[in-house]
């Protein structure tokens, strides 16, 4: 993919968001300063930077709490955990009981 960069200016505060939006993402990526240009009157970013999976990983960590999926998932992960030290624990106290007699 050719490097390509894309210049965001802030017409109204709908692109101002944006751009407010894109550097809180683009550090979370760990983009380095020096990759940006950035003035009062833009935002300048290489197009590589942006794919749809880093975005959404970042969305998903950004807003978690309003992410419910995520929430079910760490419940359902506790649970798992939960039933693998039940499943664990009654087999050790089982064998410690047989053969420590």
């Amino acid at each position: 993919m050719k490097d390509e960069m894309v210049c965001l200016e802030p017409f109204d505060w709908r692109y101002s968001a944006a751009i407010v939006g894109l550097r809180k993402y683009l550090e979370w990526l760990g983009v380095e300063e020096s990759d940006l240009t950035i003035t009062e009157e833009s935002l300048e970013y290489n197009k590589k930077y942006f794919t749809r999976r880093d975005f959404l990983k970042f969305a998903e960590f950004y807003f978690k709490n309003e992410m419910h999926h995520i929430a079910i998932e760490e419940i359902l992960e506790e649970e798992r955990e939960q039933g693998i030290k039940n499943a664990f624990g009654s087999k050790t106290n089982f064998l410690d009981s047989t053969f420590n007699k």
